[in-house]
């Protein structure tokens, strides 16, 4: 009989053996370990993003992080605005003028206008999901927690369907935002990422894959249309409903088009309390992956392909539709050895979150941009690999100038930014978290010999 100091021992050797173990990533270690990523990962067919991109506004620092661009309201349908590092929503009215919008506090990373363009909807990665109304500045909490009663700790990017219904993605159980000391006249200090992102998101991500995509429906009156307030603004569920758990790092989102909740015309299509099934593609950046998500007329999940997109140069942050038959994919940090040990590994984090953080190697800066066809391989990359120019490549935001040029409505800054271009060319607004400005990738039409094959969205076999 084994004695009882002998028991405990053993049992604390088999307690730290499972603490320690955890499913692996889908890639092996091995498959990060592979030479530098400028010699390996990116293509050697990569377009110089360097010299392709054009920087405005660089000395405004309303502009400083502004993590996703999206569209405006019906007033201005293709004025650009965004989120900035000290929590102000932003819009171009121009290529030289920037202008305040409304002070939401926290770290709002992205935001998308619904009910036809009255009101914005946000994530907070401190806060929940949130709504603006702009025109009483009024900010109502609408989720901070799921259903099963897990805080919502790091809400990231978000959709609202055409049917009210908003999808969004939830990136871990943990943040790796901290607020500086406060500002002067007692206003509140900036948010920021404390440390090294990629690395530090490795170690917070803590491989338990509690990142998520989540679903919060909204309300339906009796003739199966989203139920109105007194303030005739959409309600909500008091929590958000689980579509797909165990991600790494859940992150940006992408619908098609079509099924996004319009800005002009009628906000929201009649379904009853059902919806029109929908493809939702989700990005899991400690994955190294874009996951391909199917929500059926229920809202429920029907299917999801977590492979979709691998063969990325690059972990993916934001996704959205690009020029017909493709997507968007932000690659704001490279596929190195060190994030892919990180990731795997519980002993390896323990024992790099207790160096002192400047003894640690660094992640090399980076920014790139994927372009990615409807079945998911990579038909071009734009890569600036030493973080020259863009550092954290977050997002982009596409730009149809032959819709641009035939509105007869003022476009503003997108207005300027495609006059003169040709028939088929387009543009991206790049968003970043560790640059200034108003970052434009132009992207002409596609020579013949370049073109990608045409694909059918998928959407329309949903």
């Amino acid at each position: 009989m084994l004695a009882p100091s002998l028991c405990w021992l053993l049992g604390a050797v088999v307690a730290t053996v499972v603490w320690l173990w955890e499913p692996p990533l889908p890639l092996s270690v091995e498959d990060w370990q592979g030479a530098a990523l400028p010699q390996k990962a990116v293509p050697a067919s990569a377009r110089d993003l360097v010299t392709e991109l054009q920087v405005f506004m660089a000395d405004k620092e309303d502009l400083h992080a502004p993590e996703a661009w999206f569209f405006g309201n019906a007033s201005a349908p293709t004025v650009p605005y965004a989120f900035n590092e000290a929590g102000w929503l932003v819009r171009a009215e121009s290529l030289s003028e920037v202008s305040r919008v409304a002070f939401l506090g926290g770290r709002p990373l992205s935001g998308r206008w619904a009910q036809g363009g009255r009101v914005v909807v946000f994530a907070d990665v401190l806060r929940g999901l949130l709504r603006l109304d702009p025109s009483t500045g009024a900010v109502d909490v609408l989720a901070s927690t799921r259903c099963d009663g897990v805080r919502l700790t790091y809400p990231d990017d978000l959709r609202v369907l055409a049917n009210g219904d908003i999808v969004f993605s939830a990136a871990t159980e943990h943040t790796p935002f901290v607020r500086r000391a406060a500002g002067a006249g007692g206003a509140p200090g900036r948010l920021v990422v404390d440390q090294d992102v990629p690395v530090k998101l490795a170690l917070l991500s803590g491989g338990r894959g509690s990142g998520a995509l989540l679903r919060l429906p909204a309300l339906r009156d009796e003739g199966g249309g989203p139920r109105l307030g007194a303030s005739g603004l959409v309600r909500y569920g008091s929590c958000a409903r689980l579509l797909l758990p165990g991600m790494r790092f859940a992150n940006g989102i992408a619908l098609p088009p079509a099924s996004e909740d319009a800005v002009e015309g009628v906000p929201y299509r009649r379904w009853g309390s059902r919806i029109a099934p929908t493809r939702v593609l989700v990005a899991d950046s400690l994955a190294a992956a874009v996951s391909s998500v199917t929500v059926d007329a229920e809202g429920a999940l029907a299917g999801s392909d977590r492979r979709w997109a691998a063969d990325l140069p690059g972990l993916p942050d934001n996704v959205s539709p690009g020029r017909e038959g493709t997507w968007l994919v932000a690659l704001p940090s490279a596929r190195t050895a060190v994030i892919g040990m990180l990731s795997q590994s519980r002993l390896l984090r323990w024992v790099v979150s207790r160096v002192p953080w400047g003894l640690l190697p660094k992640v090399e800066p980076f920014g790139a941009l994927a372009a990615v066809r409807d079945d998911g391989g990579v038909a071009e990359v734009w890569a600036d690999p030493h973080g020259k120019v863009v550092r954290m490549l977050t997002s982009a935001c596409w730009v149809d100038c032959d819709a641009v040029n035939a509105s007869l409505r003022p476009q503003g800054a997108v207005e300027q930014l495609c006059t003169g271009a040709a028939p088929g060319d387009g543009l991206a607004i790049v968003g970043t978290l560790k640059s200034t400005g108003l970052m434009v990738l132009k992207m002409p039409a596609a020579a013949p010999e370049r073109a990608a094959p045409p694909l059918a969205s998928r959407s329309e076999e949903l």
